[in-house]
C-alpha cells in the first residue's frame, strides 16, 4: 500500500474495498488519525 498522507502510518492498512484501504495512524504517539492508503 501506498499512505496518502503526511503522517507516518505505523498500522497496518485495514481492508476497504478492492483497491483502497483505510489505515489508522499514530502521529508523534499523541494524535490518532486516520488516513486513506492505496493498495497497489
Amino acid at each position: 500500500c501506498v499512505f496518502v498522507s503526511r503522517c507516518v502510518c505505523l498500522s497496518v492498512c485495514v481492508y476497504m474495498s478492492l483497491h483502497v484501504y483505510e489505515c489508522v495512524c499514530v502521529y508523534m504517539s499523541v494524535c490518532v488519525c486516520e488516513y486513506v492508503c492505496l493498495c497497489t
